[in-house]
């Protein structure tokens, strides 16, 4: 009878996971827990299983993603929890349109999986539809001056509520400064000017109501020229914080924003970090003796791997080294001259986009890799759905959006990465965060004792758009051959004119990045 009893006793132990064998055995169950603000080990859980799925609820100018529910089954399927992205507006759309569409959608994903964090976006834009300059627009005949300033707007600043619409001009610069750095009539904000501060609350109000629990702030340091000491940026951001307490999904708002750290740009106040965690573009740089290939350095032109911000994280919590989010960065799908920011010729996602289908995931899992191995607190957010150009050398038959999905009758565009996005995060290597063993490298090396060459800037744009062609991804056997035929004509000396190209592209984001 005792026998029987401890059998009894043992197998309720085992099918209940008391028992001390099976309980150590068992994987940690990650944590997405939180309400009113956020630990650093939730934080850096939803990092780690982050995907870019742009506009995925709205969007513009790209528009809308067109396939909903398929991509609501990859994040599912993935495992995916911070959708980065997922509504913005680079230009100035139907307000009312954009943010219904914006709160229905969010809705649909947060049913699916009510710990989804779905990020949106302010960028570092402003839009006129009525400036001298705006007239030469070719697209977008919108701007801030359509969109009526509410009331709760006037009374946040303390001003006296007032039938009008936005000011673009009292928004942007008055002394010029990044006046049309986008387009006829589209210019960067000044955050240190009220109406600047106003546009911003205006819209992070509305996306918090819409369901929205983190936001990208944009390129702040575009936005901070006369805002040194960050005293403007900190006041927009309190009060972003402050309506998030209260009215949010969990009361509490993730802020971000692009910024090149250094010893201008820190977003630190008074021991304080302004941000929740640093979203920056990979930084990828060429490999020039193999053939579209680029990879991850150390101290590579303003990359953030070596970076670290230090002070009172915006949760209360001490922070030695903010989390980091890398991203496939998107500026210039199109081809121009190598050398800094442009991979091959290109913008990251586009580059990604034009290689090889086993090229594309084999450089996830390295970027994964080599980012949990030498970067602590780093994380990769996966590429969902990116601006591109597919083939890049293609004008008019060109793929222009990049989808991680495979390709099906629901997403006939898809690029087939699911499979290994799902693969590298149910890898139990990279399961427990605080579990990562650093390995240090140097500034200049990708590996240790190993670097990337630099000579990549002597390639002309010819024998650029022809490496392409015979060794993209999506190259036909005719597109194929005739670049075979190019790199011929010009290993012989002859001049090759095969594409028209913005050569002063570098040059102009490199201003970007000032």
């Amino acid at each position: 009878m005792q026998k029987i009893i401890l059998i009894l006793v043992l197998i309720t132990l085992v099918s209940t996971g008391m028992c001390m064998g099976v309980r150590n055995n068992m994987p940690k169950e990650r944590n997405y827990s939180f309400d009113g603000s956020i630990s650093q080990e939730v934080l850096e859980n939803y990092l780690s299983r982050a995907i870019y799925y742009f506009g995925i609820c709205a969007g513009s100018p790209e528009g809308n993603c067109a396939y909903l529910e398929e991509d609501g089954r990859v994040i599912k399927k993935t495992g995916a929890k911070l959708i980065g992205r997922a509504a913005f507006a680079w230009d100035d759309p139907d307000d009312e349109a954009h943010f219904t569409i914006a709160a229905e959608r969010a809705k649909k994903l947060h049913e699916m999986d009510p710990e989804l964090i779905l990020g949106a976006a302010i960028f570092e834009t402003a839009y006129s539809a009525k400036s001298p300059e705006s007239a030469n627009r070719d697209f977008s005949t919108n701007g801030v001056e359509n969109i009526p300033v509410p009331a709760y707007v006037f009374k946040e600043f303390g001003l006296k509520p007032e039938k009008r619409n936005f000011n673009y001009e009292a928004m942007i610069y008055e002394d010029g400064k990044w006046r049309n750095r986008w387009c006829p009539g589209g210019s960067v904000p000044d955050i240190s000017r009220t109406e600047a501060k106003m546009w911003f609350f205006y819209r992070a109000r509305r996306y918090i109501d819409a369901g929205y629990e983190s936001i990208l702030l944009g390129q702040i340091q575009l936005m901070d020229a006369n805002d040194p000491n960050y005293d403007h940026w900190a006041d927009i951001m309190s009060r972003i914080r402050a309506y998030a307490k209260v009215h949010a999904r969990r009361h509490y708002v993730l802020l971000e924003g692009h910024i090149s750290v250094g010893s201008d740009h820190n977003i630190v106040k008074d021991g304080k970090i302004l941000i929740d965690f640093l979203p920056f573009p990979l930084r990828l740089k060429t490999v020039s003796d193999k053939p579209l290939q680029a990879g991850l350095e150390m101290g590579y032109i303003d990359s953030v791997y070596d970076v670290k911000l230090s002070g009172t994280h915006p949760s209360g919590w001490e922070c030695d080294d903010l989390p980091k989010l890398l991203e496939f960065d998107n500026y210039f799908n199109n081809l121009t001259q190598m050398g800094s920011f442009f991979p091959w010729g290109t913008d990251e996602i586009t580059w990604f986009s034009n290689q090889t289908e086993s090229g594309r995931n084999e450089f996830l899992k390295y970027a994964w890799g080599w980012l949990w191995k030498y970067v602590d607190h780093a994380y990769l957010a996966m590429p969902g759905r990116r601006p591109t150009r597919v083939p890049v050398y293609e004008t008019e038959n060109a793929v222009m959006l990049y989808y991680c999905n495979d390709k099906s009758k629901l997403c006939p565009t898809g690029f087939n990465q699911e499979d290994t996005i799902k693969k590298i995060w149910s890898d139990s290597r990279y399961q427990n965060n605080s579990a990562r063993s650093i390995v240090s490298l140097k500034d200049g090396e990708t590996e240790p004792g190993v670097k990337i060459p630099q000579t990549f800037d002597e390639m002309s744009i010819e024998r650029i758009k022809a490496l392409y062609m015979v060794h993209g991804g999506f190259a036909t056997e005719v597109d194929r051959k005739k670049g075979r035929e190019v790199l011929l004509q010009i290993d012989k000396g002859v001049k090759v004119n095969t594409i028209p190209c913005n050569t002063e592209a570098e040059e102009e984001a490199m201003k970007l990045r000032m």
